[in-house]
């Protein structure tokens, strides 16, 4: 009951359930126990498996793997170490037409939303370091941190944009709720 509670009102609008059985015993703990979040679950019976029906399997599968291609064919990199996480930054494809401290912020720039994005679907925690691509300009490192702290200040779970070391790696820490994806 009181796991039920705790997932349905931490923003969560609807959960779903595919066994019939399961959807009943919910249901039933619910209308003793919290009958306000009754309306949130849903008994899926569709023909076509949920999981591919709302990409969860693609969510899942990006989620756990180790490199994720930018649009601009650049990529980010996931190493997990028992002290932190790396993310290190790489052009890979990625040529631009302009001059290049120009074409390396606009690929930090990309990294910096994949990398949001990440952090919140593998549900990482801790100490993050980001190796973004070296920048020349202290404005745009300081626009690439603004930039990260603006993505982040919404999360659920405090994230803090500490800032850019002497080697330029960027320093995060995010509070540690629940194991990271990568544990399971």
């Amino acid at each position: 009951g009181n796991a039920l509670r705790e997932h349905l009102s931490t923003g969560i609008n609807r959960f779903m359930v595919n066994h019939k059985e399961t959807y009943e015993k919910i249901i039933s703990i619910l209308s003793n126990e919290a009958p306000d979040l009754k309306e949130r679950v849903e008994f899926y019976n569709k023909e076509y498996d949920m999981f591919e029906y709302y990409h969860v399997q693609s969510a899942l599968k990006e989620a756990l793997s180790r490199k994720i291609w930018l649009k601009s064919g650049a990529y980010l990199i996931f190493d997990y170490t028992e002290a932190m996480t790396v993310v290190d930054v790489n052009s890979g494809k990625f040529v631009g037409k302009t001059d290049m401290e120009q074409t390396v912020f606009n690929i930090n720039i990309e990294a910096a939303n994949a990398l949001v994005r990440q952090i919140r679907l593998r549900n990482l925690s801790g100490i993050i370091i980001v190796d973004f691509i070296d920048m020349q300009k202290k404005e745009h490192r300081d626009q690439l941190i603004q930039h990260l702290r603006e993505g982040v200040k919404n999360d659920k779970i405090q994230t803090v944009v500490v800032g850019i070391t002497s080697l330029g790696l960027v320093e995060m820490t995010r509070k540690k709720i629940r194991l990271p994806l990568s544990n399971g």
